[in-house]
């Protein structure tokens, strides 16, 4: 072999060896690209599970507001009910008094009527006796 083939295999050589140590730094670049695209995928699983986690925790929250109408609402009912009810009662009470009220204004009205009749009768008495005294 001649020296210039020589040279040349040389020089071709270093070239593969040029070539080659360029791919392992672009093997090496792309371990690390790998490495990290795989700590982004941790990263989202970890945010993705964070977001369920939220959103059952949201679906817990909306139930127990739904619980919370539903008992509002019952306790609605109830007031009203009771507020009905208590309409009612006021209503019963205020005939009552009316009828009470009209009894009692009747009785007062006889009593009135037969007391001013005993008065009457009174005076009447007491005249005569003191027309008999006067004799």
């Amino acid at each position: 072999m001649s020296e210039a083939m020589f040279e040349r295999i040389l020089n071709e050589l270093k070239e593969i060896k040029a070539e080659q140590q360029e791919m392992k730094v672009q093997q090496q670049e792309m371990k690390a690209q790998q490495q990290e695209i795989r700590a982004e995928q941790q990263e989202m699983r970890a945010e993705q599970q964070e977001m369920r986690a939220q959103q059952q925790e949201m679906r817990a929250q909306q139930q127990e507001m739904r619980a919370e109408q539903l008992d509002m609402r019952a306790e609605q009912r109830e007031f009203k009910q009771a507020l009905f009810e208590t309409l009612e009662t006021v209503k019963r009470i205020e005939t009552a008094q009316q009828v009470f009220e009209q009894k009692t204004n009747k009785r007062i009205n006889t009593l009135e009527s037969g007391m001013d009749l005993l008065n009457r009768r009174q005076f009447k008495l007491e005249v005569e006796l003191e027309m008999l005294k006067s004799r």
